[in-house]
């Protein structure tokens, strides 16, 4: 892959190029990234083929934690830390608004769900941090990815997804159930009697 890149790049020589890696760190292929995060450059395999990384061309991995790198590897390149509370479940929400949603809803309708979702689902996740028990230890963010994956999948359920995504009636019940799927599917079984009731409230 990395060799594409360098061919399809040095076509173009004189633009700025970045590769991604947007994945976890494997211990198996991330010793061989040390050398291109030196000076040279250079990309040393273990078929022993090495190929030269152009000064044009950057690295860039965007991991969630670095527990398979060795201190080698961090030594070697500038480390930005993202605490989950500076991210925020608001960040999350527009983003696959603008990544996901806008291929399935226009606009205006788009603007709506999401303000919807807004407006529900960081409450949602408070009454369970403050009033109910985990069954197994979550954060605010995995928690609202669960809700938009799910949410996700039900509106593309739909043969006709642009026709479902205007009907405000099924949109705000499928804003409920993903949120009883997803924020309370984690509560432990005393906790789920107090989350039912809070929904109940909430959403009648």
């Amino acid at each position: 892959l990395v060799r594409d890149c360098v061919e399809s790049f040095n076509e173009q020589k004189h633009n700025l190029k970045w590769i991604i890696f947007d994945g976890p760190i494997d211990s198996d292929w991330i010793e061989n990234m040390n050398s291109v995060m030196d000076d040279n450059k250079l990309l040393c395999l273990s078929n022993s083929e090495r190929i030269k990384i152009p000064s044009t061309i950057s690295v860039l991995f965007e991991v969630q934690d670095i527990a398979y790198a060795t201190p080698a590897t961090i030594s070697r390149c500038g480390v930005v830390y993202f605490e989950q509370a500076h991210i925020g479940i608001l960040s999350i929400v527009r983003t696959w608004g603008l990544a996901t949603l806008t291929e399935l809803a226009d606009s205006q309708q788009a603007k709506l769900i999401l303000s919807t979702i807004e407006a529900n689902l960081q409450v949602a996740i408070t009454y369970v941090r403050n009033e109910c028990i985990e069954k197994f230890p979550s954060t605010n963010n995995h928690l609202s990815i669960i809700f938009l994956n799910l949410f996700t999948a039900q509106l593309r359920s739909y043969e006709d997804t642009k026709s479902i995504v205007h009907d405000n009636d099924i949109i705000n019940a499928l804003v409920v159930w993903c949120i009883i799927w997803s924020v309370g599917a984690n509560i432990h079984d005393d906790s789920r009697v107090k989350f039912i009731e809070w929904c109940r409230v909430r959403f009648s």
